[in-house]
């Protein structure tokens, strides 16, 4: 009886007003609500709506009323309805209705950012909430104004509205049907996504040439980000006719000219943009899409040393700005997508070779290799090595491009595809044991170790990771030819002579012993197969004042300590390198991620918590211990490199259990002020550190635990620097340079 006078109350205000309009608005909430509920509660109410015909007029509302309050609730209402009803019957008649069809179509104000969120909203609801049956026959009965309808904003400003609108349309382009597919190919959505985002890269050189806040800039590099993740999810349909037309799109109208171009050319065009942003968008590129013939057409423009003259063309050519017409097709000479799939052909002998030409690309991009731009070198590297580990691209352009790396040396396989190349470098494939690699490409990345200054921890480690790939091979003795190791050894034996000299000043013993320890353990997690993020700073021609927001890692030093921690990171990554390079190296039963000092004394006599005999060979001093506001009994232990403190055991007499125990390093002693006999004690543990307080039975011993502490901290800090000479000695002899 409700739900019949809301239906009564709304016939009776069919003419809005402003005095009535609110009351409208509640009226179509409570009818929508009532409707789920009447459903979720087997009521009946539906057949009621339906019989009425009440949606007609919920249309009549649509189309003569003009409070946006009104409309806004009416897209909400039918919204709420294809959210919630779930029975198929529910959903089909509501689609058949005058209202829904309308609804999609309806010229709103979308200048109202409201009445925008709202309507993409419902179509959202729309394409989510619809079996593919039920949306398949909405879009044709309403002459896909839906699509149209998200269309409209697939580019919009505000990112929420933008998502949506981008969501309905990949939910449209899922569904199998051949005249939906063609209606899509024909409506210039591939052509408007790849336009939209060259003019935001355009824009987003612009703002970088104008010096404008990195956190302006950083937000849209993002959405470009999110732009070729979009592109991704439409590859991934693996939908042929969608795929090759929107590949031929991207490679013709941004990739090509506008990356690729970029990177390679001699004078700089309008539609060129700043170099290590072009290097940037490329590394993404690459990182983000996973359709094969798109990445193999890419890297092989780049990187072969032959491409077909089209290709070429399409990079170093005129920008092709995008056709008025609808027929955006590229005419059959642009269709790049086909003359890569010719060229994979090509290197793999299937096809005879035709308008081969020289690739200066390669050249050109490699040169950057060579630049005083540490960015531009990292960003370089960076797309190296994403395209040294993307399983997309084929073994045969990678190894033609002398990047394929030894983990993918399929050489049975690889020579099968290959054996009609003449060639005498095939030679070397069939000799399993023997690392087969560019040694242009090497000498260039063991050249980049040898820069002085050194360059920023990440670079070193990519040049490392990248040196690895090319050549380990596992159970190898030796994986670098002699003339590559010399490079390396170069290296290591100058980061050597460096650490030599900041130990000789004795300025930062303690702060180099605590680095030392520190970078090993970081050394330690890396593996050099870690995916390696291009960060948005590699951009910037000005990096602002805010370099303590940027990791060490990811930046030159600006103190000598950050210089020292640096060169004790570039030890362990060097040293790690060169053992798994050169594994006859390696002495007998050596882990290469166990501690290195730990080789060099003897072991430590103490285990945290672990229970010893009180033996009269050393002296044990009993002391009360605070830490907080709790007591504990313990006994002070000398030990010439550990900070120990044991509790004695209740039940046997002389034996004590290990509870505290520390580096003597890593502790620091001073005086109670307020009372002589105790010892304010600070004990550092990784980044943090805590206080206890340990109170003796006479200020006698109190001054003996702090001269002895002292003491023994001294000898301890001379013991480990003298371990690490050795070390630095040792490899230092193994280090062949002639």
């Amino acid at each position: 009886e409700n739900f019949k006078e809301m239906h009564k109350d709304l016939l009776n205000n069919q003419e809005v007003t402003y005095r009535n309009k609110d009351k409208v608005v509640e009226l179509l909430r409570c009818i929508a609500e009532a409707l789920v509920w009447s459903e979720q509660n087997r009521q009946g109410l539906f057949e009621y709506f339906a019989e009425t015909n009440m949606q007609a007029l919920f249309n009549r509302l649509l189309k003569t009323q003009n409070y946006k309050e009104v409309t806004v609730q009416l897209i909400q209402s039918a919204n709420i309805l294809a959210h919630n009803l779930t029975r198929p019957e529910s959903k089909w008649y509501l689609l058949a209705t005058s209202f829904y069809s309308d609804i999609v179509s309806h010229p709103f104000d979308f200048a109202d950012e409201e009445v925008v969120e709202n309507y993409m909203s419902l179509l959202k609801g729309l394409t989510v909430n619809l079996t593919e049956d039920m949306l398949r026959n909405f879009l044709r009965e309403q002459n896909y104004s839906l699509y149209t309808g998200a269309l409209m904003f697939i580019n919009y400003s505000d990112t929420m509205v933008r998502t949506a609108s981008r969501t309905v349309i990949l939910n449209i382009i899922k569904i199998k049907d051949r005249e939906i597919r063609d209606f899509i190919l024909n409506s210039g959505l591939f052509l408007n996504l790849v336009i939209f985002t060259r003019d935001q890269w355009f824009y987003i050189n612009k703002a970088l040439m104008e010096f404008s806040s990195s956190s302006k800039i950083d937000s849209l590099l993002t959405e470009q980000v999110d732009n070729l993740y979009y592109l991704n999810d439409i590859f991934n349909q693996d939908i042929p006719e969608y795929s090759q037309d929107l590949g031929n799109i991207f490679l013709r109208f941004l990739a090509l000219p506008m990356i690729v171009g970029t990177l390679s050319a001699e004078v700089s065009k309008p539609h060129h943009i700043y170099i290590p942003l072009a290097t940037y968008f490329l590394v993404h590129v690459l990182g983000i899409l996973k359709h094969p013939p798109v990445i193999n057409t890419l890297v092989s423009c780049l990187f072969l040393k032959e491409i077909r003259q089209e290709l070429l063309e399409a990079c170093l050519g005129q920008f092709p700005y995008p056709p008025n017409s609808q027929d955006h097709k590229p005419p059959k000479q642009f269709d790049l997508i086909k003359l890569g799939a010719l060229m994979v052909d090509y290197l793999e002998k299937l096809d005879e070779p035709e308008n081969m030409t020289k690739n200066p690309i390669r050249n050109s991009v490699l040169s950057f290799l060579r630049s005083r731009d540490d960015n531009l070198i990292t960003l370089t590297l960076l797309v190296i090595d994403n395209v040294v580990w993307n399983n997309n691209i084929g073994n045969v352009v990678l190894w033609k491009s002398g990047l394929l790396p030894q983990n993918r040396m399929k050489k049975k396989k690889l020579l099968g595809s290959i054996i009609k190349d003449k060639s005498d470098d095939l030679e070397e494939l069939k000799d399993p044991n023997k690392a087969v690699y560019d040694s242009e490409i090497i000498e260039n990345l063991l050249k980049l170790l040898n820069v002085d200054p050194p360059f920023r921890a990440v670079t070193c480690q990519l040049l490392l990771k990248l040196v690895l790939g090319f050549s380990y091979i596992e159970n190898s003795p030796r994986s670098l030819l002699i003339e590559h190791e010399f490079f390396l050894n170069t290296a290591f034996k100058r980061n050597i002579l460096k650490l030599r000299n900041f130990l000789s000043q004795n300025y930062y013993d303690d702060l180099f012993l605590e680095y030392f320890e520190e970078e090993f353990k970081k050394v330690s997690k890396i593996n050099f197969t870690e995916k390696i993020t291009c960060y948005s700073h590699l951009i910037y021609p000005v990096i602002e004042n805010n370099l303590a927001q940027i990791p060490l890692e990811q930046r030159k030093p600006v103190s000598e300590l950050e210089s020292i921690r640096l060169e004790i990171k570039l030890f362990f990554l060097l040293r790690k390198a060169k053992y798994l390079l050169c594994q006859e190296e390696i002495p007998p039963d050596y882990n290469i991620n166990t501690y290195p000092l730990t080789y060099l004394k003897s072991e430590c006599d103490w285990k945290q918590d672990q229970t010893y005999l009180m033996g009269e060979e050393r002296q044990f001093v009993m002391c009360n211990m605070k830490l907080g506001k709790e007591n504990f009994v313990r006994f002070l232990t000398e030990d010439e490199d550990y900070f120990v403190l044991v509790e004695p055991d209740q039940y046997r007499l002389n034996y004590a259990t290990v509870r505290t125990i520390t580096k003597l390093r890593n502790v620091e002693v001073m005086a109670d002020r307020a009372d002589p006999r105790s010892l304010v004690i600070a004990i550092k543990k990784n980044q943090d550190s805590y206080q206890v307080v340990l109170t003796f039975e006479d200020s006698q011993r109190c001054v003996w635990a702090k001269k002895k502490i002292e003491e023994n901290r001294k000898v301890s800090k001379s013991n480990d620097i003298s371990l690490i000479e050795s070390l630095l000695d040792s490899l230092d002899i193994n280090c062949k340079v002639s």
